[in-house]
C-alpha cells in the first residue's frame, strides 16, 4: 500500500506537468499574434533613418545589407514583403534578396538608376511597415538626346556643324 501511495504521489506532479505542457500547446496553435512593428537596421546595428535618402551605385558596390527585426517576438507568422513604390518620382529600383541561413537578414541591390522608395511590410498586417529611401546612381550612360537648331535629331540624321568648347 505504502508503494502505490508513493507512486500515486510522484505521479501527480508529472500528471500536472503534462496537462499544462499539452495546454500551453493548443493556447499556442490558436491564439494568433500579429506584428505590431517593424525595425529596420543595417549591418552595423543602426537603425534606418525614415527621412534619410541612402545612396547605392549600380556599379561596383556590393549589396546593402539589412536586418528587419519584428515585435513581438512571439509572432508566429514573420513574413517580410518588400515592394517598390510606383510613382512618378520614383524611377528606380531595387532587388532585395534574403541572406540564406539566417532569418531575418536580407541584401539589397540596385537595378535601375533613380529614385526608388522601397516600403517593407509585415504579411500579417499590413499596418507595421516601414520605408527606406534610396537614391541610385549610375555612370552607365542611360540615353542621349541630341538638339540642333531646337529640334531633336533621331537616329540616322546628319548634320554638318561646328563644335565649341566652352
Amino acid at each position: 500500500m505504502k508503494k502505490f501511495l508513493v507512486f500515486v504521489l510522484l505521479l501527480i506532479p508529472v500528471v500536472i506537468l503534462l496537462a499544462l505542457s499539452i495546454t500551453g500547446g493548443i493556447i499556442k496553435s490558436v491564439t494568433i499574434v500579429e506584428v505590431k512593428e517593424l525595425m529596420v537596421i543595417d549591418e552595423f546595428d543602426k537603425p534606418f533613418n525614415h527621412k534619410a535618402i541612402y545612396t547605392l551605385d549600380l556599379i561596383g558596390q556590393d549589396a546593402l545589407k539589412i536586418m528587419v527585426l519584428v515585435t513581438p517576438a512571439i509572432t508566429y507568422d514573420k513574413t517580410i514583403i518588400f515592394e517598390c513604390v510606383e510613382g512618378e518620382e520614383y524611377d528606380g529600383q531595387v532587388r532585395v534578396e534574403k541572406i540564406e541561413g539566417t532569418e531575418a537578414q536580407y541584401n539589397i541591390f540596385a537595378v535601375l538608376p533613380g529614385l526608388c522608395k522601397l516600403k517593407i511590410y509585415a504579411a500579417n498586417n499590413i499596418e507595421a511597415n516601414a520605408y527606406i529611401d534610396f537614391y541610385i546612381t549610375s555612370n552607365i550612360l542611360q540615353s542621349l538626346n541630341i538638339f540642333y537648331n531646337n529640334q531633336k535629331l533621331d537616329e540616322g540624321d546628319t548634320v554638318l556643324c561646328k563644335a565649341e568648347m566652352s
